[in-house]
């Protein structure tokens, strides 16, 4: 809902009461304006008439709306206005201003064409076999051959991904091979950090939230883990939008022979938003104390490890102790990341 984001938009108001016409309530903000009115034509005050402090202190009241009062102009004949009409006029004003900034930025949003199916969808896509990797450590004693290379970086930054592309090169990998996991959780201005990076890299993506296809026009784009793709209508709407390939949901062994799945390692199981470092030691980000044995355990004594990724914000990824390992009739994925905790005692 609007109402869970901080209250931070600026709302002025421009209000005209007139005797015998209907109170006119303007909002602005921004570029955004909307306009309401009263129901009844307004009458001559038989005492004193509506003051403007009386109208600032009940449409200043906006407590529980995402906006505050920023300005405020009146232009007030000597006419009699009840409180209730007053607060009435702003609920209106408040309730128009959130649908015509919605109304703005759905606008800018893409088209949604409805998919219909008349018959069972036949997904053509081939398969694709991948190395997950983190660092060029992870790919000592495989063979490349045949395989592509999805990079899933600790750190989200240009040095430290131009780091890893640089070094794969120099191995002989070739750039038309690398994708970029993108991360399932971030926010708009990671995302362009995340763009500065495919600008400068110009290799492939692996998208884990709708919100990576914004991509799918300009790098090679595989609908990642993070998609949960498990029936082959997803599958179909997602190749239809541009993506080239597709990685089965770890939830469900794959309904077609075409497409990607995991085959064995360590996927994340959650994303967490929050720092569990500081929940624990209580630290601030000027004094992490983040170590890469960090362990998670249930009450049914199930262990899970914690890994970070940094973008901006850090997020943190929950990781079974348990190798995910099945057979799968689709192209072949490896998870090689290091782990950590396979040396812990």
């Amino acid at each position: 809902m609007l109402t869970d984001f901080k209250k931070s938009l600026p709302l002025d108001f421009y209000l005209t009461a007139q005797v015998g016409q209907p109170a006119k309530l303007i909002a602005n903000h921004g570029d955004v304006s909307i306009t309401v009115t009263g129901k009844q034509p307004l009458e001559k005050a038989r005492t004193a008439g509506i003051s403007e402090d009386q109208v600032k202190r009940q449409l200043g009241k906006l407590n529980d709306t995402i906006f505050y009062l920023n300005h405020l102009e009146c232009v007030l004949a000597d006419v009699f206005m009840a409180v209730a009409e007053l607060n009435e006029l702003r609920r209106l004003a408040v309730a128009a201003m959130e649908q015509a900034m919605l109304k703005k930025y759905q606008a800018t949003l893409p088209q949604v064409v409805e998919t219909t199916f008349n018959s069972h969808p036949v997904i053509n896509t081939h398969q694709q076999n991948f190395y997950l990797i983190s660092t060029i450590k992870d790919l000592s004693g495989v063979s490349l051959n045949g395989f592509d290379i999805i990079l899933c970086p600790t750190e989200y930054s240009a040095p430290a991904i131009n780091n890893l592309v640089t070094a794969l090169i120099a191995q002989g990998v070739e750039r038309q091979q690398l994708y970029l996991n993108l991360p399932i959780v971030s926010t708009e201005a990671e995302l362009e950090i995340i763009n500065a990076i495919l600008d400068q890299q110009k290799i492939g993506v692996v998208a884990n939230n709708y919100a990576h296809l914004r991509w799918v026009k300009q790098y090679p784009t595989i609908a990642g883990f993070g998609l949960n793709v498990y029936n082959i209508y997803t599958a179909q709407v997602l190749l239809q939008l541009g993506c080239q390939n597709i990685i089965w949901s770890l939830e469900k062994q794959p309904p077609t022979s075409c497409g990607s799945a995991l085959v064995s390692g360590y996927p994340a199981l959650m994303t967490l938003c929050h720092c569990p470092v500081r929940e624990i030691y209580g630290n601030d980000c000027a004094q992490c104390q983040y170590r890469e044995n960090l362990v998670y355990q249930d009450e049914k004594r199930n262990r899970y490890y914690i890994r970070r990724l940094k973008i901006q914000h850090c997020y943190f990824e929950l990781f079974s102790e348990e190798i995910y390992q099945r057979v799968v009739n689709t192209g072949k994925i490896y998870d090689l990341r290091e782990v950590i905790w396979k040396n812990m005692k």
